[in-house]
């Protein structure tokens, strides 16, 4: 626990300083260190919630090409400029069932580690192959490689070979969400010859849903969002990026009359609330309102990974969960999807 103590101060203070050197400059190439910063803390914080099993998923039919596609800018800003990524991809390949998010984790966490395998350059290749009732996606690197040892210990909880750098953490991550998937994952590596992960998903007889483009109408400076929060820093921040995206907004505290919002709740596009509060939770709030008949759509929003309180959002209809911290785009996506929605209860976890 000292390594991954240790491990995590290590990459958080990386990120804080970035954050707060980036703030003093204030120019347009800072704005793009802090949101990078911010990334990666997002995906250290999710391996470490994966792993401690506080990561709750949402595994559904999604189509494996358009996944890494959508995720190949990302990857190559992982890389830097000199490490080559190619995408070979398989003429079809069946849908598999995973949750979206975690298999972003997946990529990334394999990536960076072939990165680091690789501190003069070389080639990252991601490539796909549908074998029978499995679907093949292999992450092939040209890096150092590693030796006998090393690869029987890769998936171990805790071993890093990077000592302060590394919290050990990537690799069992990665493992624990393949399995999660009912998959199956193995490492082929020799020194000097580079290192092959290869992974295996069960075909999936469901059809991937087709990306629903936003009908006229739902764009961000045609609504008013009402927001709950208890953290007023956080309530400030969210704000801000709101109206810049072209909300009108209406901030409340947490803990406040249900009467108050209500009124002016008529006429929003949707609620957008903290799912933890003192005193109640966003969940109590968002029942209180439908039975008042208030069928606003409602966004919950919290940086917990509790599966009970999450588990809780299910009972609200017209509603659905993003995990914290999220964008004004994230925002106007999900509030056209719960708009969609038509009555349905559909909550969507981490």
């Amino acid at each position: 626990m000292g390594r991954v103590a240790g491990g995590v101060a290590h990459d958080f203070n990386n990120l804080l300083t970035i954050i707060l050197a980036a703030a003093d400059t204030g120019d347009s190439a800072a704005m793009d260190d802090i949101r990078e910063a911010a990334r990666r803390g997002v995906t250290l914080t999710r391996q470490l919630l994966t792993f401690g099993g506080r990561k709750s998923n949402d595994p559904r039919p999604i189509d494996l090409h358009h996944a890494m596609i959508s995720l190949r800018p990302m990857l190559a800003r992982v890389l830097g400029a000199d490490v080559t990524l190619e995408l070979r991809l398989a003429k079809a390949v069946a849908a598999v069932v995973i949750d979206a998010g975690q298999l972003d984790q997946v990529l990334v966490n394999l990536v960076a580690n072939a990165r680091d395998a690789m501190p003069r350059g070389g080639t990252v290749t991601l490539a796909t192959e549908l074998k029978g009732d499995c679907v093949e996606l292999r992450v092939v690197d040209t890096g150092s490689g590693m030796d006998a040892a090393t690869l029987a210990s890769a998936f171990e909880p805790f071993f890093t070979t990077k000592g302060d750098r590394g919290t050990g953490l990537g690799l069992a991550v990665v493992h624990n969400i393949v399995q999660e998937a009912r998959g199956t994952i193995r490492c082929t590596s020799e020194p000097g010859r580079g290192t092959t992960f290869t992974l295996g998903f069960p075909v999936s007889a469901a059809v991937p849903p087709t990306p629903v483009a936003q009908p006229p109408g739902l764009g961000a400076r045609a609504q008013r969002i009402v927001l709950v929060d208890d953290d007023a820093l956080v309530r400030q921040v969210v704000v801000r990026a709101l109206k810049r995206a072209g909300f009108a907004v209406d901030a409340f505290e947490g803990g406040q009359d249900v009467s108050a919002i209500e009124a002016r709740l008529d006429g929003a596009d949707a609620l957008v609330t903290d799912l933890v509060m003192p005193g109640t939770s966003g969940v109590d709030l968002a029942l209180e309102l439908r039975r008042r008949h208030c069928e606003v759509p409602i966004l919950f929003v919290s940086g917990t990974a509790e599966h009970a309180l999450i588990s809780r959002v299910r009972e609200v209809p017209r509603a659905s969960f993003l995990e914290k911290p999220f964008t004004a785009q994230d925002v106007v996506d999900r509030v056209g999807e719960i708009r969609r929605m038509r009555g349905a209860i559909a909550a969507r976890p981490g």
